[in-house]
């Protein structure tokens, strides 16, 4: 008569669980994020902030969304942008692809690996892309160099595996390129130009920038130039002495970064010459160097770019020298990577 006792699921008795269970559970429940912090959907007219640490480098979605200004001031591992029209938004630095289809008329600001747009038409993106951008069934698309500041994104670069002295953001490639689908915005296009301001719990500076303002593969650049190595000792350091550069009127064209053998660092004296004093040579063998092509309409360009390094100082977290003519072709010979060293 008696009826038999349901098994329960819990190794397939009807026992209870134990309170140390049971405590256990509960607290796996509550560390589990929420799935809804990690998207933005079917807004329209909406105000989306994601503030710095708020993702800890999980991806983001954002989907069919219309007038919106979605600021995620985090890094996260990959974006997907669906179906926008009229937005403007901006990614700290994301740690793989920022995949933009079927949007149009929007405004970016993204540092990401890799960018790929298809399907989009009329919008401006400010881009710091670690691998050359891709454009595929787009029209219309305005690109300029990223550029924000505000106190986390440096470190957010890192997490996110991204050196903010690398960026291809001018070294397009468009899949149908039977027509020119895009081309370069205004170099005096700004975050303030594109976005609405950062809410206030962003403490942003836009007057600065983690990522340096270069010129790219704009047409027509200043036609002064001269080059300089910095041994990035210490990167905030560094960028502070660029963004010195850009606010004192110069034209950053390009920046190559390298890590130099003991071997390769004298023969780079060899090639520069003695302004690579044995203290500089030294630190190349140790340390990340950049080669920086800088210009000026000015015809003291020389005389200004030394004013500046040596006001600037040496606190000893750079060291620098700089050299005379021919900058661009020097620079690619010295910092190629596919170039033949031989026995260095």
């Amino acid at each position: 008569m008696g009826g038999k006792s349901s098994k329960a699921k819990n190794g397939g008795t009807d026992e209870p669980k134990k309170k140390g269970e049971e405590k256990e559970e509960r607290k796996e429940e509550k560390a589990r994020p929420d799935p809804s912090n990690f998207y933005a959907k079917n807004l329209q007219h909406a105000t989306v902030c994601k503030a710095p640490g708020s993702l800890a480098g999980q991806q983001f979605v954002i989907r069919d969304c219309e007038d919106c200004d979605i600021f995620v001031c985090d890094n996260s591992s990959c974006v997907t942008v669906d179906g926008c029209v009229d937005c403007r938004i901006f990614f700290g630095a994301i740690d793989g692809s920022c995949f933009v289809r079927t949007s149009k008329n929007c405004k970016f600001v993204v540092a990401c690996q890799q960018w790929r747009t298809r399907q989009c038409s009329d919008c401006d993106i400010l881009l710091s892309s670690d691998t050359q951008p891709t454009i595929e069934s787009s029209s219309n698309l305005r690109f300029g160099c990223y550029q924000a500041y505000y106190p986390e994104l440096l470190a957010q670069f890192t997490a996110a595996n991204l050196n903010v002295f690398h960026n291809e953001w001018s070294n397009m490639f468009d899949f149908t390129a039977a027509e020119r689908n895009w081309t370069f915005l205004p170099a005096e296009v700004t975050v303030s130009s594109l976005l609405k301001p950062f809410p206030e719990e962003i403490k942003a500076d836009l007057s600065r920038s983690v990522v340096p303002l270069t010129w790219g593969d704009r047409p027509n650049p200043p036609s002064e130039q001269r080059f300089f190595l910095v041994v990035n000792k210490d990167t905030p350091s560094v960028v502070a002495l660029l963004d010195e550069l850009v606010k004192s009127k110069l034209s950053i064209i390009t920046i190559k970064i390298r890590q130099f053998s003991k071997g390769q660092a004298t023969h780079l004296k060899q090639d520069v010459g003695d302004a690579l004093t044995a203290q500089v040579e030294k630190d190349i063998a140790k340390h990340p160097t950049l080669g920086v092509v800088v210009a000026s309409e000015q015809a003291d360009i020389g005389e200004v770019l030394l004013a500046l390094l040596q006001h600037s100082g040496d606190n000893g977290a750079v060291q620098r020298c700089w050299a005379v003519g021919g900058a661009p072709s020097l620079v690619e010979q010295l910092f190629s990577k596919q170039q033949d060293f031989g026995e260095w």
